[in-house]
């Protein structure tokens, strides 16, 4: 099994090797951008097919008849994929941006070539290529996501203006109706509220025409500022990376890293000697040392302000964790106080045991403090500078938290051995239900305060190193854990963090979190349970000093 893990060490520079990388960082931005602009020029003149518009049929170019996948705009005809790679495709861009060689010292230079734009090492040339292909794929799957968002906003508008202007439309069935849907009246209701036609059926209270009016005016904003980013949209790297060859990196030891870096060896001292703390410059002398055992695969320079780091990736081979002995299950949920609640259970009883609460009130404190700060001070460059170094300093703050209380549950683990960790398959925490107000606004602000906390970060934290320790990870699904009685299996009631049982014969009282911990744990042990397959054996990890 295969784990990929990045480390990141901070490199300190003297004031020459500073102008040196400022120098390089500028160059290869140089040559990025210029890949970029041509990529874009050659490949102007085609258009991708989305896949309702693909068909079979006779490509225009080599008259085979396949797949037609592009259309080629001056000709308005169809290609299929072979020539399209064959002619703009990114192998055969790169040959045309940067010439191959021709006899024994000559180098045939075609229209654009990147050598006069910047002075590069020929591999960086390569590597150059490679982060603009990066660049644009990136890039235009987030312009793909505004374009999806502006579709949607603009179809909500379009709505709320029949509704306001009770304009007629045409129904599923082919009738015509006014949009304007007015709701009943309740008790003591003065205000008419009204909703749109097609969505009468919907459990939702309608707006009044004023909310109606404030509404169109905010979706109308929205659609400006999504068409304003979509004309400004230009594909452009910051030149904040430098890619390097797999081989650049070597001799990383306790005070310096040795680099390859436009044909020269260098030695960058790394922010090891120079850390306060023991305990921290130990942790960092553990990760060097960690990272020698594995494959080491391309790493990156990363310029962040004025400081420099190294971005060193390796692949480590492990072996697949067993779980023919394994005895012991630990459930771990998710809190709003609690950012994780852990409990072990024996297979054969059933019986939890070492319990821990891992508490995040701190950390979602600065989360909301954050959210506060970003809301309310806005306009002025110092302000905003100010802000977003408040967001750096809680985005730090919470990743040590995460890798504190990812280490200590692991540590949990590895005490209890042989065991299995078990958590909840949550995909994001973003897409809890949304919940109706009244009743159920203390769950909305539960949800609220879930939402300011990265649990799936936590969960790939746990899971790399629960496998480096050869502990296995199962994910389950995430029903009724919350509402299950853990000691007679009933559905019970949750309210303000304490969970009750509704059996009269039960009458089980606990806390909510530590009673899914146990039915997340409980889960496991049944018998279908182990036919369920872990997540992808290939983990990515991220480590940073």
């Amino acid at each position: 099994m295969r784990l990929t893990k990045s480390y990141k060490l901070k490199i300190l520079p003297t004031n020459e090797q500073v102008k040196f990388l400022e120098d390089y960082f500028s160059r290869f931005a140089k040559a990025v951008n210029f890949y970029i602009s041509k990529i874009g020029l050659l490949r102007k003149d085609y258009e991708w097919l989305s896949k309702d518009k693909q068909k079979k049929g006779k490509c225009a170019n080599c008259g085979q008849n396949t797949d037609l996948s592009h259309k080629f705009l001056p000709a308005n005809s169809l290609v299929c994929p072979r020539c399209y790679n064959y002619e703009v495709g990114d192998l055969f861009i790169r040959k045309k941006l940067y010439a191959t060689r021709i006899g024994p010292n000559k180098r045939k230079r075609g229209r654009f070539d990147v050598r006069d734009a910047t002075k590069l090492p020929g591999t960086d040339y390569a590597l150059a290529f490679k982060r603009a292909a990066d660049t644009i794929k990136g890039q235009k799957k987030q312009l793909g996501k505004v374009k999806k968002q502006l579709v949607f906003t603009e179809r909500r508008l379009n709505e709320w203006i029949e509704v306001l202007e009770n304009k007629e439309t045409l129904l599923q069935d082919g009738k015509k109706a006014l949009t304007r849907f007015t709701l009943p009246k309740k008790p003591g209701q003065k205000v008419e509220r009204f909703k749109h036609i097609l969505y009468k059926d919907n459990p939702s209270q309608g707006k009044t025409e004023s909310q109606i009016k404030g509404i169109i005016k905010a979706l109308d904003r929205t659609v400006q500022r999504l068409t304003k980013r979509l004309k400004t949209a230009d594909i452009k790297f910051n030149g904040d990376i430098v890619d390097l060859h797999y081989s650049a990196v070597k001799n990383i030891i306790e005070k310096f890293t040795e680099i390859s870096l436009d044909l020269k060896k260098q030695q960058f001292p790394i922010a090891a000697e120079n850390v306060v703390s023991k305990k921290s410059r130990g942790w960092i002398i553990e990760k060097i040392n960690e990272m020698k055992k594995g494959k080491p695969l391309y790493p990156l320079l990363l310029k962040k302000k004025n400081d420099f780091y190294l971005s060193y990736p390796v692949r480590l081979e492990l072996e697949e964790p067993k779980e023919e002995k394994v005895t012991k299950a630990m459930g771990i949920d998710r809190g709003v106080n609690q950012i994780a609640v852990t409990a072990v259970i024996d297979r054969p009883t059933d019986k939890p045991h070492h319990i821990e609460f891992y508490s995040g009130k701190d950390l979602i404190k600065s989360k909301l403090k954050y959210q506060l700060i970003r809301k309310k001070f806005t306009g002025t460059k110092s302000v905003n500078k100010r802000r977003a170094k408040f967001g750096e300093k809680v985005a730090r703050g919470s990743m040590y938290v995460l890798h504190d209380i990812s280490r200590q549950i692991v540590n949990q683990a590895k005490e209890q051995k042989p065991i299995v960790i078990v958590m909840e398959d949550l995909k994001m925490i973003q897409g809890e239900k949304r919940v109706k107000k009244g009743s159920a606004v203390r769950e909305r602000k539960v949800n609220f305060l879930l939402s300011n906390f990265n649990y799936g970060r936590l969960q790939s934290l746990i899971s790399y190193k629960a496998l480096q320790e050869g502990i296995p990870i199962r994910f389950i699904k995430p029903e009724y854990t919350s509402q299950t009685c853990s000691k007679c299996r009933e559905i019970g009631k949750r309210t303000k963090g304490f969970f009750q049982c509704v059996n009269p014969k039960c009458n089980h009282k606990m806390n909510a979190d530590l009673n899914a911990a146990i039915n997340i744990a409980n889960s496991y042990c049944k018998e279908d349970s182990f036919t369920k397959k872990p997540k992808s054996a290939i983990l990515q990890a991220t480590t940073s000093s």
